[in-house]
């Protein structure tokens, strides 16, 4: 039986909008309604988190910057002591709300951008030009204390990696996160790269010699395990190792419905957090299983490699495939 106690909230990823007037075709978000959560509802859901013993907030969307209270929750969640983080394409960023977040002191703030190019990023995502301008504009002014680009992998954009790196170093930026693509709004996962794709992500990390931070998302587990095989470092170790969804994280909807991660659409309501975070048998099951399927045992990277639950759950509603048929087929298999 699994010991909930062993596990401990460090992050909570609260959703507080749903509208983005982008068309992503990469989006998991099933619509683009305007509608955001109240602005009370939030501040209860944070301060509880807080008492809690979580240190960081992820302010996520929809577009973030379409939430009309955002300086307000910022505001708050700073005065409450916690960390706090945006995630936003850069659609509606300013150089007004830019010196609004230096003045509430936002501590970190996250471009999303899949490509150097607008042919390359349009692929997967929208609104290239926004991210651009964004970037641009935070690289003005050096009073945001951590700025990144998150970059999601897909079979398209790989050998584009390079320029993106330049990107961020041109912009002085602090580091780019290289993310898992996730199932999107039809559970497709039809883009995620091969293992050839990403052998050219893995030379170009092994070659690096910048101070820019490249860092693999948590639950990337299967680039961080090959990583470590070429003597890179592999922090895929105990509980914490791969996907994260339930361990040291969860989201929050804008009803105040309890989630593993804001990509696994499967919402709880509890009367409290630690209710939701020590009796869901969701999350023990996330826990205890370790996100391996029939494939994944037979895999040289067994020992390191949990993968992201997101893309073993979105294949038939149920949390792991246990047939060849329905596993989902990792580009990194290599059988022991």
């Amino acid at each position: 039986m699994n010991d909930n106690r062993l596990f401990t909230p460090k992050l909570v990823n609260l959703e507080i909008t749903l509208y983005c007037p982008l068309k992503c075709s990469q989006c998991f978000c099933a619509d683009n309604k305007n509608v955001h959560i109240e602005l009370n509802k939030a501040k209860s859901i944070l301060l509880e988190a807080r008492d809690a013993g979580i240190e960081i907030v992820n302010l996520s969307g929809g577009e973030t910057l379409c939430y009309p209270h955002l300086n307000e929750l910022i505001a708050f969640i700073k005065r409450i002591g916690m960390t706090v983080n945006i995630a936003t394409s850069g659609y509606g960023l300013s150089k007004y709300l830019l010196a609004d977040f230096i003045k509430l002191k936002l501590d970190g703030i996250f471009i999303s951008l899949n490509g150097s190019h607008e042919s390359i990023n349009q692929v997967s995502r929208d609104g290239f030009k926004y991210a651009i301008e964004g970037i641009k504009l935070i690289a003005q002014d050096n009073h945001i204390p951590f700025k990144a680009i998150n970059w999601v992998m897909n079979r398209y954009n790989t050998s584009d990696f390079p320029n993106m790196v330049n990107l961020a170093e041109e912009n002085r930026f602090d580091a780019i996160y290289v993310v898992m693509l996730k199932r999107d709004k039809n559970s497709g996962l039809s883009a995620f790269p091969s293992s050839d794709n990403i052998g050219v992500v893995v030379e170009y990390i092994k070659q690096y010699k910048g101070d820019l931070r490249i860092v693999i998302d948590s639950c990337f587990s299967q680039l961080k395990s090959i990583l470590g095989d070429w003597g890179l470092g592999n922090s895929n170790v105990g509980v914490l190792r791969g996907c994260s969804a339930g361990v040291d994280s969860y989201a929050v909807d804008i009803n105040g419905l309890y989630m593993p991660c804001r990509h696994i659409n499967l919402k709880e309501k509890r009367k409290t957090l630690l209710e939701y975070w020590n009796e869901s048998s969701f999350l023990n099951e996330l826990r205890v299983r370790d996100n391996q399927t029939f494939r994944c045992k037979r895999c040289k990277y067994r020992e390191y490699c949990k993968p992201c639950a997101v893309n073993q759950y979105g294949i038939d509603g149920r949390l792991y495939a246990h047939s060849n048929e329905n596993d989902f087929l990792c580009p990194v298999f290599i059988e022991r």
